[in-house]
């Protein structure tokens, strides 16, 4: 017997998850589902039943081509901006500055900088045209 197959809608969430949490491993994004009760109740598993393991979340996301992706994720987050749980505008902002601990002669520059934000530019696509089929 192989591994578990994934749910489609459960993999999407856990990308939701990455995406809006700033994880982008799927092994951060598994530990994160492993790791929390608020996130496993959003996946819809019960206590009992153990989260999808960063191999599986992998393996999925190969068999999913890149426009399936584009697609799926571009619908979630306009259903998101419909429902106005988002919007045009930056909704986070993460940036840390970090002093240089090196030997003289290999420092370049005092400073290391990260920043990350998330933007979503509405309308992204027409949400009723993806979800009802013709």
């Amino acid at each position: 017997m192989g591994r578990p197959s994934l749910p489609p809608g459960i993999y999407f969430r856990l990308l939701l998850i990455g995406y809006f949490e700033g994880i982008d491993s799927e092994r951060g994004i598994a530990w994160r589902a492993a790791d929390s009760f608020a996130v496993r109740d959003f996946l819809g598993l019960v206590l009992p039943e153990a989260p999808p393991d960063h191999s599986t979340v992998s393996r999925t996301r190969r068999l999913i081509d890149l426009e399936t992706h584009e697609a799926v994720f571009t619908w979630m987050l306009q259903c998101l901006a419909d429902a106005g749980l988002v919007n045009g505008k930056t909704v986070g902002v993460d940036a840390t500055t970090l002093e240089a601990n090196a030997a003289a002669s290999s420092a370049r520059s005092g400073n290391r900088h990260t920043c990350r934000s998330i933007t979503v530019s509405p309308p992204l696509v027409d949400a009723t045209a993806i979800a009802s089929p013709a």
